[in-house]
């Protein structure tokens, strides 16, 4: 009885250990579906939970030079160097900006970005 015990509190703390990590993640989310690596993704603008008084904000960043880019579903041109940049439009308040990179095997690497528009 004693051991059944220890041994649950020990999977209560693990679970606990691996729910804590994947909530508090800010991380890019890697989708791969075939073995493939999925294409890099660096949002280097804007600043997540930034609070800006402006009703755009630019949203710049780095991913593999053949990947698509999509920005709040809108895709993006991405350069040879990889490097792409987009003007998304705010409504007062939070705004979640999802960019999105995927390559032609249908794998992916996503960033959820918070940007508060508080005039």
């Amino acid at each position: 009885m004693k051991r059944r015990l220890i041994l649950g509190m020990i999977a209560i703390a693990l679970l606990g250990i691996v729910l804590g990590v994947a909530c508090n993640s800010k991380a890019s989310n890697n989708t791969n579906n075939n073995g493939t690596t999925s294409p890099a993704l660096q949002v280097t603008e804007p600043q997540d939970e930034i609070t800006v008084n402006t009703s755009t904000v630019q949203v710049k960043g780095v991913t593999t030079a053949d990947a698509t880019v999509s920005v709040k579903g809108s895709l993006v041109d991405v350069g040879a160097d990889g490097k792409f940049s987009t003007t998304v439009s705010l409504e007062e308040g939070p705004n979640s900006i999802e960019v999105v990179a995927s390559d032609s095997q249908g794998n992916e690497n996503s960033q959820v970005l918070t940007v508060i528009y508080a005039p």
